[in-house]
């Protein structure tokens, strides 16, 4: 098994039981970009994929890389598993990372989109994010400067200060 095979499973294991619930979905938020015009929009996300990540197309996302601004928390963490696992097999040809840099972030005192990292994330969650984050530091020739370098430093200080663990 190769390094990406095993980061690929590490991540899809970690996210196996993610639903949308009644989070933002991915159509939604492009309709919400283009500022509720977007009639085709609306009609796809009356029967997108709410259940199960591993059926949504990653070129769906990239084709609405800016709509993930418009995704709440629970629509982030349901797209998050397809998102990396495309940038791991594309880094060159998706253009989800940018995106995705932009719209995870997390706060001085620990918070994504106004709740705890933690509490957003599950532990094995937490550690398929920060195992992604080195892969891309360390093993995918990502500059100690890049977004993926500090956002794992801000996760690591969080966890440090508030003795939870990734």
């Amino acid at each position: 098994m190769t390094q990406i095979d095993w980061l690929t499973s590490y991540i899809s294991s970690a996210f196996s039981r993610v639903t949308l619930e009644d989070g933002v979905d991915i159509f939604t938020a492009r309709n919400l970009d283009d500022y509720g015009m977007n009639a085709s929009e609306k009609r796809l996300a009356l029967y997108c994929q709410r259940g199960n990540w591993k059926e949504v197309d990653p070129q769906i996302l990239r084709d609405r890389a800016w709509a993930l601004t418009f995704l709440d928390r629970k629509g982030f963490r349901f797209y998050l598993p397809v998102i990396l696992i495309d940038i791991i097999h594309n880094q060159t040809q998706s253009g989800l990372a940018e995106t995705m840099f932009y719209r995870f972030s997390i706060t001085p005192d620990g918070n994504f989109d106004g709740f705890p990292f933690h509490a957003t994330f599950n532990r094995s969650q937490r550690a398929a994010i920060v195992r992604f984050l080195k892969y891309l530091r360390y093993n995918a020739g990502w500059s100690s400067q890049s977004m993926a370098e500090k956002l794992l430093r801000r996760i690591q200080e969080r966890a440090k200060l508030n003795h939870t663990a990734l």
